[in-house]
C-alpha cells in the first residue's frame, strides 16, 4: 500500500519499492537450482534465471540510503545468496563436462558490432526494452573460457579465427602479439574492419563493418561494488543512444556482443586458496581462475580448458 501512496509517487517509500522487488524474487527463484545438462541450464537462465538476478540488482538499488540498502542486503542473504550458490554450484557441475566456449562472429557488410564489457544476460534484457520500438532478439551465447576480457573479448570480433593462444590468458596474432590496445585495432584493419571511436561518437562506413566497444559497466563494477547498481540504468541508456545513432547514420544492422557479467550476492563470496605452486606464476592467476602449471598436482577445485588452448 505504501509503495502506491502519495509517498511512493514522490520517490519517498523506497523500502516499500524495495520489498516489492524482494517479493518477486521469493516467488521466482526456485527451491532448488536447475538440473539437467549444460544446454538445459542455458536456455532456463535465458528464460527464467536471470529474473531473480536483475530483481535483485532492484532490489538493492530502490534502497537509497546506507540504513536501507543494508536491510535489503540482509534480506536478499537469506532470499537471494542461497538460490545464487546453488544454481552456481549446478552450473559448474554441468560446465566441467559440458562447457564450450564459442569463438568467432559471422556477420555481414553493413553491420556494425557494438561490444559492451560486462553486459550480464539481465542486463542486455533491460537494453533491449530500451530499443522496443525496433525489431530487437536476445540470445546467449557460451562465453570464452575463463571469462576474463583478455579472453573473452577477441572470441567475439568478427576476425576471431585469425587467433590463438597467447600467454597469461591472452589470444594472440599470428605473430604471438597479446590481442589488445593497437594489436587488436590493426587485426580489425587487417580484415577490413572499422574500428569506431566509441566517445568521439564515430560512424564510419556504412556499407562495411564496424566494431565499437565501452568497458565503463566493468570499471565500475570492479570499482563499486553494490553502487553498481546506482549507475547500471544511466549507462545502458547511452549503449541505448548510441546503437540508435549508428542505425540512424544508415547501418542496417546492429550485433551487441559481451565477454562476462559481474555476480553480485548480498554477501562476499566463498574465498578460497589456491598455492602458488600449482600455476604459472603470478600473471596466470587472478581473483576468480587461475592457469594451472603442467604436471602440478590438480587442485579440488572445478577445472575446464582455455578456450584458446583445450590443452591448458
Amino acid at each position: 500500500r505504501r509503495e502506491e501512496s502519495v509517498w511512493g509517487e514522490l520517490g519517498q517509500a523506497p523500502l516499500a519499492r524495495a520489498t516489492g522487488y524482494l517479493a518477486e524474487l521469493a516467488e521466482l527463484a526456485p527451491a532448488t537450482a536447475p538440473g539437467g545438462d549444460l544446454k538445459c541450464q542455458v536456455a532456463w537462465y535465458a528464460a527464467e534465471g536471470h529474473k531473480v538476478d536483475d530483481l535483485a540488482l532492484r532490489a538493492i538499488a530502490a534502497a537509497t540510503t546506507n540504513s536501507a540498502r543494508d536491510a535489503v542486503c540482509k534480506a536478499l542473504k537469506g532470499i537471494y545468496d542461497p538460490w545464487l550458490d546453488a544454481v552456481a554450484r549446478a552450473f559448474q557441475t554441468a560446465a566441467i563436462v559440458g562447457y564450450n566456449g564459442e569463438v568467432g562472429l559471422d556477420v555481414a557488410a553493413g553491420t556494425c558490432v557494438v561490444f559492451v564489457d560486462a553486459l550480464r544476460f539481465d542486463l542486455a534484457q533491460r537494453l533491449a526494452k530500451r530499443l522496443a520500438a525496433l525489431d530487437v532478439s536476445v540470445s546467449p551465447r557460451l562465453a570464452a573460457f575463463p571469462t576474463v576480457t583478455p579472453t573473452g573479448q577477441p572470441a567475439v570480433a568478427p576476425v576471431a579465427t585469425r587467433f590463438g593462444a597467447g600467454q597469461a590468458f591472452d589470444a594472440a596474432d599470428p605473430e604471438g602479439r597479446s590481442v589488445k590496445g593497437q594489436v587488436f585495432r590493426s587485426a580489425l584493419a587487417e580484415a577490413g574492419v572499422q574500428y569506431l571511436d566509441w566517445k568521439a561518437s564515430e560512424v564510419g562506413d556504412v556499407n562495411k563493418i564496424g566494431w565499437t566497444q565501452t568497458n565503463t559497466i566493468d570499471a565500475l563494477g570492479h570499482d563499486h561494488g553494490h553502487s553498481l547498481v546506482d549507475m547500471l540504468d544511466q549507462q545502458i541508456d547511452l549503449v541505448a543512444e548510441r546503437i540508435q545513432s549508428l542505425l540512424v547514420s544508415g547501418w542496417r544492422r546492429v550485433v551487441v556482443v559481451t565477454d562476462h557479467g559481474f555476480i553480485m550476492p548480498a554477501s562476499a563470496a566463498l574465498k578460497v586458496n589456491l598455492p602458488l605452486a600449482v600455476t604459472e606464476g603470478d600473471a596466470a592467476r587472478k581473483p576468480r581462475v587461475a592457469r594451472l602449471k603442467a604436471g602440478a598436482v590438480k587442485p579440488d577445485f572445478p577445472i575446464l580448458p582455455w578456450t584458446w588452448d583445450s590443452s591448458i
